[in-house]
C-alpha cells in the first residue's frame, strides 16, 4: 500500500491538511497574554516552502513501506497524536513557552515516517528545527533580562 507513490502523496496531503486545520483553529483560540509561536524571521515563510517541495522530490524518490507497513502506520498514529497535542496546548502549556512552535516541530518529525520517507528528517525536519531554534535565540535575545 505504502509503496503505491499516489497513495503516499495522499497520506501526505490529508495529514498535513488535518494538522493545519487544527493548527490554524488552535492559534485562533489561543490565550491573548500567549504568544502563539516564537518571532520567525521573513524569509520563514520560503524555507518552509522550499523544505514541503524537497520533501515532496524526496517522497517520490526515496518513499516507500517502512518495516512492511507498520513504520508508516505508527508514523501516522504519530502524527495524529501531535495534532491531538496541538489542540489539547491551544491555550499554553506550564513550563513550555511555545507549545504551538514545538507541535509543529514534533509534526514535521512525525510526517516523514507516516509517509516512509526516513530522508525527509533531513529535507523537512532539519529545516523546520532550525527556524524554530533561530526563532528562540531571537526573541531570548529581543527579551529584556530583569535585573538581579
Amino acid at each position: 500500500m505504502f509503496d503505491s507513490l499516489w497513495w503516499r502523496y495522499a497520506w501526505s496531503g490529508t495529514l498535513i491538511s488535518l494538522y493545519g486545520l487544527v493548527s490554524w483553529r488552535a492559534s485562533r483560540l489561543a490565550a491573548p497574554d500567549d504568544p502563539p509561536t516564537v518571532g520567525l524571521p521573513p524569509a520563514h515563510h520560503l524555507v518552509s516552502l522550499g523544505s514541503i517541495l524537497v520533501f515532496y522530490e524526496l517522497i517520490r524518490h526515496t518513499g516507500g513501506s517502512i518495516w512492511g507497513g507498520w513504520g508508516n502506520v505508527a508514523g501516522i498514529l504519530l502524527v495524529l497524536a501531535v495534532t491531538g497535542y496541538r489542540w489539547a496546548v491551544r491555550r499554553g502549556q506550564p513550563g513550555l513557552r511555545y507549545p504551538g512552535t514545538v507541535a509543529r516541530v514534533l509534526f514535521d518529525a512525525a510526517l516523514p515516517l507516516a509517509v516512509g520517507t526516513p530522508w525527509g528528517w533531513l529535507g523537512l525536519t532539519a529545516p523546520a528545527a532550525a527556524m524554530a531554534w533561530w526563532g528562540f535565540r531571537r526573541r531570548q535575545a529581543e527579551t529584556p533580562s530583569s535585573p538581579t
